[in-house]
Order: C-alpha cells, then structure tokens, then sequence
C-alpha cells in the first residue's frame, strides 16, 4: 500500500497536483496490533494539527466493507 499511494502521489505532482498525504491504516479488530498509524487515530490528529479539509480514500478496498463503512463514518 505504500508503495502504491507514493505511486500514485507522484502520478498526481507529475500533472500539477501538490497535495500533502498521510496514510493510515484500518481493519484492526479488538485489542489486536495493526499497521499504524491508525486511521481512527490519524484524522483526530490531524483536525488538531489544523487540517480543516480532509479527503479519505480506502484505496486498498475496491468495493465497500463494513469495517471501512464504520471507520470513515
């Protein structure tokens, strides 16, 4: 996944678009240690650090999910 999201991060500067990016992860379930940081943690962090304007993408599910309906909402 990091792979692909610096990929696509350079696909997207290439053709003018300069956006900053974090990459988070979801999916962990109960007490269980997941690849952070973690997306449920990630975005309060961020409105704290002064982002205002956040666009989420789940870009390593091609169809909808419970866990990522859950975590997004």
């Amino acid at each position: 996944m990091e792979e692909c999201v610096r990929h696509l991060m350079d696909e997207m500067a290439a053709n003018g678009f300069k956006n900053e990016y974090t990459l988070a992860y979801q999916s962990r379930v109960g007490p269980v240690q997941w690849l952070k940081p973690y997306t449920d943690v990630m975005i309060p962090q961020l409105a704290e650090e002064g982002v205002r304007d956040l666009v989420v993408v789940p870009i390593s599910f091609v169809s909808d999910h419970i866990e990522t309906l859950e975590e997004i909402d």
